[in-house]
């Protein structure tokens, strides 16, 4: 055990009396430092945008000013046919247009109000999200509304830095590196960002990822640790259901996939039933709520089974099957068919991204602009879908779909190339090492987040398919990338010491020029030159004594030394301090 550790800690054992006292301690202080760098981090994006900065915030602070049922929380009329109900002034749904979707105009041109004034608003839930995330943050309005929004972040900060923490503090020592992993490839920026808004979003990315990480780490565990990673696993689960109908429906997937994932024993009844529990539970609520109209192609697949492509691709799955499993499935194999299977993927989504796809004629006619959705059959507008992914993929780091009402201009220095790079280094690290276990659990995972969008968009629900934001499939990729680098891990295949500089300041440089341009689009508006200075020209901003540039600054600082420590926990330089044996 104490080799383990001191392999950890990256620091030879010693028969000193003292070193065996301090050692111990020393991943509990690592850890400590990382959660409150990690909270600090998230406190400073949750004040760098105005109330309703966030999508659809107006709805949001709306339904949490008055709750289902509405009329209970708040005072109901009718306007022009629809139903509005009476709020503060600053959460009314129109309080913001001046600035919303025109990046160039600051936030500093909302006109003054006080939270005395009263307005309508027609912006507020009537039965499109569950009541549990609206209700709980119900608890937190007051009669300051900037002061009730910030508080309302800082909650949905606490919450999800306290949940990682306690899980990654209760994790098997060889485990914690797979979560650390997982938050550092997937939440910078667009994670943290929305976490630290008051989005359900908030609630769906954080659950997710805290339901699959303890509920597969608590297979893992024996104790007093596994009953408290099975009560997160719950938390988890109660936050995806009470926050969106989608999230619901994800922890289905995220179940199915950890039935892939995890060997299951008599032992790990428990694990299972809660398992068990949310995915019915989670299609229960998911069924029962609006969007199951959305996705309701069932019928189209089947008859679509009863044409000509649809029984020559059927025949295909078969032989494809019936092929997979009469071949002898070495390790060696499977990993030469799963570079098989990618260069064959990168290649397509190559050649359809390229001028070249115009010249194909079955290609053409799925590119043509004249060729409306309408005309198409849900084939084509599936294939169409699927092409797309890479767009999604760089959503999911905030390209397309950037912070703010996606009006915030990070194309012009495009950070997300760097986290995106980054991200590919964690992708490099669990590809080295892993069984069919592995390879299943992250085919129903990447399917899910490539197959979603395609459907709706195939269904007729989003037209254009970019209707269906990256946002709203984000809660997927943390939980793919712990599973990806938990399930068959190798310890030995973590970064060396010049690797994890590179991705640290990757990774850093992405979080930094991202949270420069969110606070510049709302305190100055974002011109064609940029301006370092963001106390130069002040618009907007809160009635509090820290300035924006403070803000980005210690921010930045708290971020990249949390991204430095954790980063620094996932290198191989432990392996040469192997403990010397005691005699």
């Amino acid at each position: 055990m104490r080799s383990e550790l001191a392999k950890y800690l990256r620091l030879p054992t010693s028969g000193n009396s003292a070193t065996r006292v301090a050692s111990p301690r020393r991943p509990a202080l690592i850890g400590g430092l990382l959660v409150f760098l990690m909270l600090l981090t998230g406190l400073g994006w949750a004040v760098s945008s105005p109330v309703q900065g966030s999508p659809d915030e107006d709805y949001h602070l709306g339904s949490i000013w008055c709750p289902r049922p509405a009329d209970g929380s708040c005072k109901m009329d009718t306007v022009n046919g629809k139903p509005v109900v009476r709020v503060p002034i600053a959460v009314a749904s129109d309080i913001v247009d001046c600035y919303t979707f025109k990046s160039s105009i600051s936030a500093g041109c909302v006109p003054g109000y006080q939270d005395s004034e009263i307005g309508w608003s027609a912006r507020f839930d009537k039965g499109a999200y569950p009541i549990g995330y609206y209700h709980f943050h119900h608890l937190f309005v007051g009669k300051d509304v900037q002061t009730s929004v910030l508080v309302m972040r800082g909650v949905n900060v606490l919450i999800a830095v306290a949940l990682l923490g306690t899980v990654g503090f209760c994790a098997p020592q060889r485990l914690k590196r797979p979560l650390i992993g997982a938050v550092a490839a997937s939440w910078i920026p667009m994670g943290v960002y929305f976490i630290s808004s008051v989005n359900p979003s908030s609630w769906a990315i954080s659950g997710l990822l805290v339901y699959a990480s303890a509920l597969y780490l608590a297979t893992q565990q024996e104790g007093r640790s596994r009953g408290v990673l099975i009560l997160c696993a719950v938390i988890g689960a109660v936050m995806c259901l009470t926050s969106r109908y989608d999230a619901a429906f994800f922890l289905l997937i995220i179940g199915l996939a950890l039935l892939f994932g995890v060997r299951w024993t008599r032992r790990r009844w428990p694990e299972l039933c809660v398992l068990v529990g949310a995915a019915v539970v989670g299609s229960v609520v998911f069924t029962s709520s609006s969007q199951t109209s959305k996705v309701a192609y069932f019928s189209r697949v089947a008859n679509l089974m009863d044409s000509a492509i649809g029984k020559s691709l059927l025949v295909l799955l078969v032989v494809g099957l019936a092929l997979i499993f009469a071949v002898r499935r070495a390790r060696r194999w499977w990993r030469e068919l799963c570079v098989a299977a990618g260069v064959v993927v990168f290649v397509f989504f190559t050649f359809m991204s390229s001028l070249q796809v115009s010249r194909v004629s079955i290609f053409s006619r799925l590119q043509e602009p004249a060729h409306s959705a309408a005309e198409q059959s849900f084939v084509e507008k599936l294939i169409i879908g699927i092409e797309t992914a890479p767009k999604y993929l760089g959503g999911f780091w905030g390209h397309a779909w950037s912070p703010g009402w996606y009006d915030v201009p990070l194309q012009i220095r495009s950070p997300h190339m760097l986290a995106i790079m980054a991200a590919g280094a964690f992708v490099a690290v669990s590809l080295r090492r892993g069984g069919w276990r592995k390879w299943v659990a992250l085919a129903v995972l990447v399917t899910t987040m490539i197959g979603l969008p395609a459907v709706f968009y195939a269904n007729g629900a989003m037209n254009p398919i970019e209707e269906y934001q990256a946002r709203y499939i984000f809660p997927m990729l943390a939980p793919t990338f712990f599973l990806m680098l938990a399930v068959d891990q190798d310890e030995g295949a973590w970064f060396t010491v010049p690797q994890a500089v590179w991705v640290t300041v990757f990774i850093s440089l992405c979080q930094t020029i991202t949270l420069h341009t969110l606070l510049l689009r709302f305190v100055q508006g974002a011109q064609e030159r940029w301006e370092l200075d963001l106390n130069k020209h002040i618009e907007w901003w809160w009635s509090a004594p820290v300035s924006p540039m403070m803000v980005w600054f210690l921010t930045t600082c708290f971020a990249t030394a949390a991204l430095g420590t954790a980063i620094a926990m996932l290198t191989r330089t432990a392996e040469k301090y192997e403990a010397p044996q005691e005699s």
